[in-house]
């Protein structure tokens, strides 16, 4: 991944937990959050990226929630998820090659959990 993918990806993660987290502080639940992220991101003249991170995210929600039926995934994992799908939306990383993705995914994952714990000790 070059230079500049990384530093947006930094922005996206870092940008979207201050303002989830922001959202938690001032008693907003946990999915609105979520969805005013969503809405935020994606404003009136860029509803097909906001559909297609909808899109992408409930599927893979949906998928989650039959492979393990016993537990929901974890506040955490739904807001690493979702800012996963936004981040691939935006680099149009949805058409990559799965192996591609699968970098990409571990490599946000990293992201997100290094910088997840810092901001949200700051808003709690």
């Amino acid at each position: 991944m070059n230079t500049l993918s990384r530093k947006a990806m930094m922005n996206l993660i870092q940008v979207n937990l201050e303002g989830y987290f922001g959202l938690r502080k001032d008693g907003v639940s946990h999915e609105d959050a979520l969805m005013k992220l969503v809405k935020t991101r994606y404003l009136f003249l860029e509803r097909g990226k906001r559909n297609k991170v909808m899109t992408l995210w409930s599927e893979a929600k949906a998928s989650k929630l039959r492979m393990n039926e016993t537990t929901s995934p974890s506040e955490k994992d739904e807001l690493r998820d979702l800012l996963g799908y936004m981040y691939i939306v935006e680099l149009r990383l949805d058409k990559a090659d799965m192996l591609t993705l699968e970098a990409y995914n571990l490599e946000f994952s990293d992201k997100f959990n290094g910088l997840f714990e810092s901001i949200k000790a700051k808003y709690i």
